[in-house]
């Protein structure tokens, strides 16, 4: 969404924007100086029920850390404490609190911070929390119904255009022709968590018959139910070069 509004001010366009998402949440910023990474344990964070964790994040942050610094301690374990997470209780994350990870974790750069804040104190951006529903569509104008959150009045709006800002789909999709094939032949099915394709730890394809592939390996956003957190160029160079090494040492 934010690529969008920037690229629209960058045109010159003027007129009203409308940001719709199911909780109206936006990043936070980045603090305008770097911050050094907090020396501290985590190891009370890798235990417990999601709650208990939850708030021990909370205390951390509360004891002087900040979100910026807490964010900043945790992004070397990031994918530890996801795999530290039984299966419920990745389920539990998405469901309630993957929002708020988010806009903590995907923070902007100051000065996009000021553009959106100055955006809204125009006027021109409204931040809306709830659902939309397309109804009839031209050449140049979408009729939409929003829903506000916590609200069962139903608003009837036009739109020049709506753009759809949720970003890439990780998860199967048939419609894909490469994923249509791999399903027909058997070679690929969904994570556990529908969030992405199904690989074992050494980031193989896994089956419809549950077997990893010794030719079929993925990378970056798709194995996103197995690393929540891999959609940083750092994290897939690491998670390449694991591969690379895995097939280096196979044909030894």
């Amino acid at each position: 969404m934010i690529d969008v509004l920037l690229s629209l001010l960058e045109q010159g366009h003027e007129g009203p924007i409308v940001a719709l998402s199911r909780r109206g949440l936006v990043p936070h910023r980045h603090p305008a100086a770097p911050i050094p990474t907090p020396e501290a344990d985590t190891s009370d964070l890798f235990t417990g029920s999601l709650s208990q964790r939850t708030n021990r994040f909370r205390a951390r942050q509360r004891a002087g850390l900040g979100w910026p610094g807490l964010m900043q301690l945790l992004r070397p374990h990031n994918n530890e404490l996801w795999h530290a997470l039984d299966l419920d209780q990745r389920k539990r994350f998405l469901r309630h609190l993957r929002p708020w990870w988010d806009i903590h974790r995907h923070r902007v750069a100051p000065q996009i911070g000021e553009q959106i804040d100055a955006a809204k104190a125009r006027g021109q951006l409204s931040i809306v929390s709830g659902r939309v529903e397309i109804g009839q569509t031209t050449d140049d104008r979408v009729e939409v119904t929003i829903v506000r959150r916590g609200s069962d009045v139903r608003e009837k709006r036009s739109f020049d255009r709506v753009v759809d800002c949720r970003g890439p789909r990780n998860e199967v999709d048939v419609q894909v022709p490469l994923h249509a094939q791999l399903v027909k032949d058997g070679k690929l099915r969904p994570d556990p968590l529908n969030q992405g394709l199904d690989v074992a730890v050494d980031e193989a394809l896994i089956g419809r018959d549950g077997a990893p592939s010794d030719r079929l390996y993925v990378l970056g956003p798709p194995t996103r139910g197995r690393y929540t957190e891999i959609v940083a160029i750092p994290d897939i160079r690491l998670q390449a070069a694991d591969v690379a090494n895995g097939l280096i040492a196979a044909l030894r």
